[in-house]
Protein backbone atom coordinates (compact mmCIF):
# COMPACT_ATOMS: atom_id res chain seq x y z
CA UNK A 1 0.00 0.00 0.00
CA UNK A 2 2.86 2.36 0.83
CA UNK A 3 4.53 1.63 -2.51
CA UNK A 4 1.27 2.39 -4.35
CA UNK A 5 0.98 5.71 -2.51
CA UNK A 6 4.53 6.60 -3.59
CA UNK A 7 3.66 5.73 -7.16
CA UNK A 8 0.51 7.87 -7.07
CA UNK A 9 2.38 10.77 -5.45
CA UNK A 10 5.14 10.80 -8.07
CA UNK A 11 2.75 10.43 -11.00
CA UNK A 12 0.57 13.21 -9.55
CA UNK A 13 3.63 15.46 -9.34
CA UNK A 14 4.53 14.57 -12.93
CA UNK A 15 0.97 15.30 -14.03
CA UNK A 16 1.12 18.70 -12.34
CA UNK A 17 4.35 19.45 -14.24
CA UNK A 18 2.68 18.47 -17.52
CA UNK A 19 -0.36 20.65 -16.79
CA UNK A 20 1.93 23.54 -15.85
CA UNK A 21 3.90 23.23 -19.09
CA UNK A 22 0.73 23.12 -21.20
CA UNK A 23 -0.78 26.05 -19.31
CA UNK A 24 2.37 28.16 -19.64
CA UNK A 25 2.61 27.36 -23.36
CA UNK A 26 -0.98 28.35 -24.13
CA UNK A 27 -0.93 31.29 -21.72
CA UNK A 28 2.26 32.76 -23.17
CA UNK A 29 1.38 36.16 -24.64
CA UNK A 30 4.67 36.22 -26.58
CA UNK A 31 4.17 32.96 -28.43
CA UNK A 32 4.75 34.72 -31.74
CA UNK A 33 8.33 35.42 -30.66
CA UNK A 34 9.18 32.10 -32.23
CA UNK A 35 12.93 32.18 -31.83
CA UNK A 36 12.86 32.60 -28.05
CA UNK A 37 10.00 30.11 -27.66
CA UNK A 38 11.74 27.48 -29.80
CA UNK A 39 14.92 27.85 -27.73
CA UNK A 40 12.95 27.27 -24.52
CA UNK A 41 11.03 24.34 -25.99
CA UNK A 42 14.01 22.70 -27.62
CA UNK A 43 16.68 23.13 -24.96
CA UNK A 44 15.57 24.40 -21.57
CA UNK A 45 12.46 22.28 -20.98
CA UNK A 46 14.19 18.96 -21.81
CA UNK A 47 17.02 19.94 -19.47
CA UNK A 48 14.63 20.68 -16.61
CA UNK A 49 12.59 17.54 -17.23
CA UNK A 50 15.74 15.45 -17.50
CA UNK A 51 16.96 16.89 -14.20
CA UNK A 52 13.61 15.99 -12.56
CA UNK A 53 13.78 12.42 -13.86
CA UNK A 54 17.43 12.12 -12.83
CA UNK A 55 16.56 13.12 -9.26
CA UNK A 56 13.82 10.47 -9.10
CA UNK A 57 16.08 7.79 -10.56
CA UNK A 58 18.91 8.74 -8.18
CA UNK A 59 16.61 8.50 -5.16
CA UNK A 60 15.41 5.10 -6.36
CA UNK A 61 18.96 3.80 -6.80
CA UNK A 62 20.07 5.15 -3.42
CA UNK A 63 17.16 3.38 -1.71
CA UNK A 64 18.04 0.17 -3.56
CA UNK A 65 21.56 0.34 -2.15
CA UNK A 66 20.01 0.98 1.25
CA UNK A 67 18.19 -2.37 0.89
CA UNK A 68 14.77 -0.74 0.64
CA UNK A 69 14.00 -2.70 -2.47
CA UNK A 70 10.22 -2.35 -2.62
CA UNK A 71 10.25 1.43 -2.20
CA UNK A 72 13.13 1.69 -4.68
CA UNK A 73 11.23 -0.42 -7.17
CA UNK A 74 8.13 1.77 -6.80
CA UNK A 75 10.16 4.96 -7.38
CA UNK A 76 12.02 3.58 -10.40
CA UNK A 77 8.74 2.32 -11.88
CA UNK A 78 7.21 5.75 -11.33
CA UNK A 79 10.27 7.35 -12.92
CA UNK A 80 9.80 5.27 -16.07
CA UNK A 81 6.08 6.10 -16.17
CA UNK A 82 6.91 9.77 -15.65
CA UNK A 83 9.36 9.58 -18.55
CA UNK A 84 6.55 8.37 -20.81
CA UNK A 85 4.12 11.05 -19.55
CA UNK A 86 6.63 13.88 -19.94
CA UNK A 87 7.73 12.58 -23.34
CA UNK A 88 4.15 12.56 -24.63
CA UNK A 89 3.58 16.05 -23.19
CA UNK A 90 6.75 17.35 -24.84
CA UNK A 91 5.86 15.81 -28.21
CA UNK A 92 2.40 17.39 -27.98
CA UNK A 93 3.84 20.84 -27.22
CA UNK A 94 6.41 20.60 -30.03
CA UNK A 95 3.70 19.50 -32.49
CA UNK A 96 1.40 22.31 -31.39
CA UNK A 97 4.25 24.79 -31.68
CA UNK A 98 4.98 23.73 -35.26
CA UNK A 99 1.31 23.98 -36.24
CA UNK A 100 1.01 27.44 -34.68
CA UNK A 101 4.25 28.56 -36.30
CA UNK A 102 2.99 27.54 -39.75
CA UNK A 103 -0.26 29.44 -39.15
CA UNK A 104 1.63 32.48 -37.91
CA UNK A 105 4.02 32.40 -40.88
CA UNK A 106 1.14 32.06 -43.33
CA UNK A 107 -0.67 35.03 -41.75
CA UNK A 108 2.57 37.04 -41.71
CA UNK A 109 3.20 36.31 -45.38
CA UNK A 110 -0.37 37.31 -46.29
CA UNK A 111 0.00 40.56 -44.32
CA UNK A 112 3.32 41.26 -46.02
CA UNK A 113 1.74 40.74 -49.45
CA UNK A 114 -1.18 42.98 -48.48
CA UNK A 115 1.16 45.69 -47.20
CA UNK A 116 3.26 45.49 -50.37
CA UNK A 117 0.11 45.94 -52.43
CA UNK A 118 -0.88 48.97 -50.37
CA UNK A 119 2.62 50.42 -50.72
CA UNK A 120 2.56 49.85 -54.47
CA UNK A 121 -0.82 51.56 -54.78
CA UNK A 122 0.34 54.49 -52.63
CA UNK A 123 3.56 54.75 -54.65
CA UNK A 124 1.70 54.71 -57.95
CA UNK A 125 -0.84 57.30 -56.76
CA UNK A 126 1.95 59.61 -55.60
CA UNK A 127 3.87 59.07 -58.84
CA UNK A 128 0.78 59.78 -60.94
CA UNK A 129 0.06 62.93 -58.94
CA UNK A 130 3.60 64.26 -59.41
CA UNK A 131 3.62 63.33 -63.10
CA UNK A 132 0.32 65.16 -63.58
CA UNK A 133 1.75 68.33 -62.00
CA UNK A 134 4.93 68.05 -64.07
CA UNK A 135 2.99 67.59 -67.31
CA UNK A 136 0.87 70.58 -66.37
CA UNK A 137 3.95 72.69 -65.65
CA UNK A 138 7.19 71.21 -67.06
CA UNK A 139 9.20 74.02 -65.47
CA UNK A 140 8.21 72.97 -61.94
CA UNK A 141 11.57 71.67 -60.76
CA UNK A 142 10.31 70.98 -57.20
CA UNK A 143 7.94 68.26 -58.44
CA UNK A 144 10.74 66.81 -60.58
CA UNK A 145 12.93 66.71 -57.49
CA UNK A 146 10.18 65.01 -55.45
CA UNK A 147 9.55 62.47 -58.20
CA UNK A 148 13.26 61.71 -58.32
CA UNK A 149 13.25 61.04 -54.58
CA UNK A 150 10.16 58.86 -54.90
CA UNK A 151 11.62 56.76 -57.72
CA UNK A 152 14.84 56.21 -55.78
CA UNK A 153 12.93 54.76 -52.81
CA UNK A 154 11.81 51.96 -55.16
CA UNK A 155 15.31 51.40 -56.50
CA UNK A 156 14.79 53.19 -59.80
CA UNK A 157 18.13 54.96 -59.63
CA UNK A 158 18.56 55.79 -63.32
CA UNK A 159 15.01 57.15 -63.53
CA UNK A 160 15.59 59.27 -60.43
CA UNK A 161 18.78 60.70 -61.93
CA UNK A 162 16.84 61.61 -65.07
CA UNK A 163 14.36 63.62 -62.97
CA UNK A 164 17.11 65.29 -60.94
CA UNK A 165 18.95 66.36 -64.06
CA UNK A 166 15.74 67.73 -65.57
CA UNK A 167 15.20 69.71 -62.36
CA UNK A 168 18.80 70.99 -62.50
CA UNK A 169 18.38 72.06 -66.08
CA UNK A 170 15.66 74.39 -64.75
CA UNK A 171 17.38 75.39 -61.50
CA UNK A 172 21.07 74.37 -61.62
CA UNK A 173 21.88 76.06 -58.30
CA UNK A 174 19.51 74.05 -56.12
CA UNK A 175 21.61 72.57 -53.32
CA UNK A 176 19.37 69.61 -52.44
CA UNK A 177 18.91 68.48 -56.03
CA UNK A 178 22.67 68.48 -56.69
CA UNK A 179 23.22 66.58 -53.46
CA UNK A 180 20.56 63.95 -54.16
CA UNK A 181 21.65 63.58 -57.77
CA UNK A 182 25.20 62.92 -56.63
CA UNK A 183 23.94 60.34 -54.14
CA UNK A 184 21.90 58.54 -56.82
CA UNK A 185 25.00 58.38 -59.01
CA UNK A 186 26.87 56.85 -56.09
CA UNK A 187 24.21 54.10 -55.91
CA UNK A 188 25.01 53.06 -59.49
CA UNK A 189 28.76 53.29 -58.77
CA UNK A 190 29.33 56.26 -61.08
CA UNK A 191 31.97 58.04 -59.02
CA UNK A 192 32.77 60.65 -61.68
CA UNK A 193 29.25 62.07 -61.88
CA UNK A 194 28.75 61.57 -58.17
CA UNK A 195 31.78 63.76 -57.46
CA UNK A 196 30.65 66.28 -60.07
CA UNK A 197 27.31 66.93 -58.36
CA UNK A 198 28.77 66.77 -54.86
CA UNK A 199 31.30 69.45 -55.81
CA UNK A 200 28.49 71.59 -57.23
CA UNK A 201 26.57 71.22 -53.96
CA UNK A 202 29.64 72.31 -51.99
CA UNK A 203 30.08 75.37 -54.25
CA UNK A 204 26.45 76.36 -53.66
CA UNK A 205 26.63 75.97 -49.86
CA UNK A 206 30.30 75.95 -48.77
CA UNK A 207 29.29 76.30 -45.10
CA UNK A 208 26.78 73.45 -45.09
CA UNK A 209 27.27 70.37 -42.88
CA UNK A 210 27.67 68.29 -46.02
CA UNK A 211 30.48 70.53 -47.27
CA UNK A 212 32.25 70.31 -43.91
CA UNK A 213 31.94 66.52 -43.77
CA UNK A 214 33.14 66.17 -47.33
CA UNK A 215 36.16 68.42 -46.65
CA UNK A 216 36.99 66.37 -43.56
CA UNK A 217 36.76 63.10 -45.48
CA UNK A 218 38.95 64.45 -48.30
CA UNK A 219 41.55 65.60 -45.76
CA UNK A 220 41.57 62.16 -44.15
CA UNK A 221 42.32 60.58 -47.50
Amino acid sequence: MKNKSINILILTLTGIICVFLVYRFFDNSDRNEWFSISVVMTFLIPVYLGFYLLILATIGLILRRAKKVMISKAILKSTFQSLIMLGLCYVFLISKQQIDFKKWKKNSDLKAIENNKKDSVAYQNKLDSLSFLINKNPENYKELFERGLLKRTKGYYYESIEDYEKALSINPNDFKTNLECGYSYSLINDSINCDKYYQKAVQIKPNSNFAKRRARLLNEK
